[in-house]
C-alpha cells in the first residue's frame, strides 16, 4: 500500500490546529506557527529516514571509532566488460572464500567474474564476494563491510553503460592502522604465492586479450595463459646437433659473468628451420623444460606497432605476474607467415628499395654502436605506426640490452629472411631440422622400446635409411608397432613415406 506523506501530515496538522483553537488571536497565532514548524520538521525527518542509506550511516558512525583501510575494485559493463581488481582486492576475496560463513556472519554471496585466461584453480578460490547490508568477520579482530554501487552511463557514445564498484571497508576496533596493514600484507603474500610463476611452468600466447572486442577482459592480461606440461626433453628427441645445443644452453645459463667481462650481450638467439615434422616444436618444448623457462609465444602478425612490441619484450610483468627475463623463453614461430613476408623478406631478393635506406647490418636507427642516432619523424596524429623490419631488429639487438633473454625463431624458408635478421649477435645458433639419420632412428628406437627385453637388432640397424623419415613419421611407425619392434624397423627399411 502506497502512502502520500504530504497528505497524511497535512491532515495531522489541520487536526492539531483545530484542537488548539482558543479564540485568542495572539495566542492562536503563536500556537499555529509552532504546530506548523514542528509538523514540517517531523515530515522532513520522516522522509529522510525513509531514504536513508543505512550503509552510509554505518560508515559515518564507525569512522570515529575504528581504523579502516578501503580497497576498491571496479567492473565496467557494456559492449565488452572490463575488470580492474588489484592483487590486494583478490587477496581479500581469497580470504573470504576460506571462511566458515556461519562463524563469519556471512549470509549472502554473489559470484564475481574474472576476465581473461589464467589459473582456473586460483579463480575458483577468489570468485565469491559478500553482498549484504551488514559487516562480517574476517578474523576475530577484523571486520569488513562491502559497499556495492552501480552507476549507469546514458551516453551512447561510451563503450560502457554501467560501472559497478566494490568498496571493501576493512576495519578494526582493536588493531592499529599499521597492524591492520600488516595483516592485509600477509594475506596479499599468501595470494601471490598461490599465483607465483615459480609454482609451475606456463605457456603464454600473446594476443592482447585485454582489448579484444565483444568479450570480457582484464586490462592486466594480454596473454592467453596455460599450464605448460610436456614430456619432451633432450632424453627423448634426437637430431645430430642435439649435444652442441645442450652444451650451448648450459654454457649460457652458467656463464653470465663470462659474457659481461667480454662485452658480449647476455642473450641467446636461435633460428630453427626445416620442413614440418622434423622436430622444431619438440625441441622448443625440450629447451623450456631443460632451462626451466616459461614459453612466451609471439605472433608478429598480431602486433600493430613498435610500442606494442617493446612492451612484450621489456615489460617486467606478464598477466600481472613478475616474470624475469631469465625465466622466459620467447618463441616467434613461422616468422615467414603470409602477413610478415613483406617485412622480413630478404631485401636483396626484392626490387623494391624502399627499405634499403636502413643500414642492412644494423637494421635500425638506434641499433648499433656504428650507426648514428637519427630521430624518427613524429607521426601524424592518429596515424598508426606499423611494425617494420627496423623495429624487429631494434628489439633483437638494440641499445637497450635484455640480460638473460632467450629467443627462438622458426621458419620453413630461411633463404627468404633478410640477412640483417639472422646475422651473428642476433642469432647465435642456427639448426636445420631435417629428416632422420640412421643414427637418429636407432636412438629413437632404443628410447621407444627401452622397456623391452630385446631391443638389439644389429642387422636391421645397419639397413636403416638416412633422410627418408621425419621424426614425426618414425615415431608414428614405432607407435603403430609397439608390440612388434622388429616389424617397425622393417617398415622403416622397406617402406617409403
Amino acid at each position: 500500500m502506497l502512502f502520500n506523506y504530504n497528505d497524511i501530515f497535512e491532515t495531522i496538522k489541520t487536526s492539531l490546529l483545530f484542537q488548539f483553537h482558543t479564540g485568542n488571536v495572539i495566542f492562536d497565532t503563536l500556537i499555529n506557527g509552532l504546530i506548523i514548524c514542528i509538523t514540517s520538521y517531523i515530515m522532513s525527518l520522516t522522509i529522510n529516514i525513509k531514504n536513508m542509506n543505512f550503509r552510509n550511516l554505518f560508515k559515518f558512525i564507525t569512522n570515529f571509532n575504528c581504523n579502516m583501510i578501503r580497497i576498491i575494485g571496479i567492473k565496467y559493463e557494456g559492449r565488452f566488460d572490463k575488470c580492474d581488481y588489484s592483487n590486494t582486492f583478490r587477496a581479500i576475496l581469497h580470504q573470504i572464500k576460506s571462511l566458515n560463513y556461519i562463524d563469519a556472519q556471512i549470509y549472502t554471496l554473489n559470484e564475481i567474474q574474472f576476465m581473461g585466461y589464467g589459473d582456473k584453480e586460483l579463480v575458483q578460490k577468489t570468485n565469491l564476494i559478500v553482498d549484504q547490508n551488514s559487516y562480517f568477520k574476517l578474523t576475530k579482530d577484523i571486520r569488513v563491510l562491502i559497499l556495492i554501487n552501480n552507476e549507469k552511463i546514458h551516453n551512447k557514445t561510451q563503450e560502457f553503460n554501467n560501472i559497478k564498484s566494490f568498496e571493501m571497508q576493512v576495519f578494526s576496533y582493536v588493531l592499529t592502522l599499521n597492524e591492520l596493514q600488516q595483516q592485509i600484507d600477509k594475506w596479499l603474500q599468501i595470494y601471490l604465492n598461490l599465483n607465483s610463476p615459480n609454482k609451475y611452468l606456463r605457456y603464454f600466447m600473446y594476443d592482447d586479450i585485454s582489448i579484444t572486442d565483444n568479450v570480457r577482459y582484464d586490462p592486466h592480461k594480454k596473454y592467453s595463459e596455460f599450464k605448460f606440461e610436456s614430456g619432451k626433453s633432450f632424453n627423448n628427441i634426437f637430431f645430430p646437433q642435439k649435444k652442441d645445443l645442450i652444451d650451448r644452453l648450459d654454457f649460457f645459463k652458467n656463464n653470465k659473468i663470462w659474457y659481461k667481462t667480454r662485452g658480449i650481450s647476455y642473450t641467446l638467439g636461435m633460428l630453427f628451420y626445416g620442413m614440418p615434422g622434423c622436430g622444431k616444436t619438440s625441441t622448443i618444448k625440450a629447451i623450456a623444460n631443460h632451462t626451466n623457462r616459461h614459453i612466451v609465444s609471439v605472433s608478429l602478425n598480431k602486433i600493430k606497432s613498435f610500442k606494442e612490441l617493446l612492451e612484450i619484450f621489456y615489460e617486467n610483468k606478464i598477466n600481472n605476474m613478475i616474470i624475469p627475463l631469465d625465466k622466459r623463453l620467447y618463441v616467434i614461430e613461422d616468422i615467414d607467415c603470409s602477413d610478415m613476408k613483406k617485412i622480413i623478406r630478404d631485401r636483396s631478393l626484392d626490387n623494391d628499395d624502399s627499405d634499403k635506406d636502413s643500414d642492412k647490418d644494423s637494421g635500425a636507427e638506434l641499433n648499433s654502436e656504428d650507426s648514428e642516432y637519427q630521430p624518427k619523424k613524429k607521426p601524424k596524429e592518429k596515424e598508426e605506426q606499423k611494425l617494420s623490419l627496423a623495429d624487429i631488429l631494434n628489439i633483437l639487438d638494440g641499445l637497450m640490452e635484455m640480460d638473460g633473454r632467450m629467443l627462438v625463431i622458426t621458419t620453413n624458408y630461411p633463404e627468404y629472411i633478410d640477412s640483417a635478421l639472422t646475422r651473428p649477435g642476433r642469432i647465435d645458433i642456427k639448426i636445420n631440422f631435417q629428416k632422420c639419420t640412421s643414427q637418429s632412428l636407432i636412438s629413437l628406437y632404443k628410447c621407444f622400446f627401452s622397456d623391452k627385453k630385446k631391443i638389439v637388432w644389429d642387422k636391421l640397424f645397419d639397413k636403416l635409411p638416412n633422410d627418408r623419415w621425419t621424426p614425426a613419421e618414425a615415431t608414428q611407425i614405432f607407435f603403430d608397432n609397439s608390440n612388434n619392434p622388429s616389424r617397425g624397423l622393417t617398415q622403416l627399411i622397406t617402406d617409403f613415406p
